[in-house]
């Protein structure tokens, strides 16, 4: 951030399972490289396909020149943030795999 104060990081990212096995996804933030403590959440998909929309924000006092992170993992290799062309038939927009905003709220 190139100004100091008050960000809500708001973030979505669209998942997919394709195997057959249920797997979890865990989120979290970090902050100039570092873990913020507390900031972790797992998501469960069920296989076949499974997909989930998980999103969410954090509220984050940043320095001037900090740097906020979104970290993901999974222990099963096949689980993916998915993206998507745009499809015809109808005709509908591309979904992007992750979807970020970071916005001042108070200095």
């Amino acid at each position: 951030m190139q100004i100091a104060g008050d960000y809500n990081v708001q973030f979505s990212a669209q998942l997919m399972n394709p195997d057959s096995a249920e797997c979890d996804v865990w989120f979290w933030f970090a902050k100039n490289g570092n873990n913020i403590p507390d900031s972790s959440t797992i998501i469960s998909l069920h296989g076949n396909d499974g997909k989930s929309v998980p999103s969410w924000n954090y509220m984050l006092r940043m320095n001037a020149n900090d740097y906020i992170q979104i970290y993901w993992h999974s222990n099963d290799i096949d689980m993916r943030i998915l993206a998507r062309p745009a499809q015809s038939n109808p005709t509908r927009p591309a979904i992007p795999s992750l979807i970020a905003t970071i916005q001042q709220v108070a200095i």
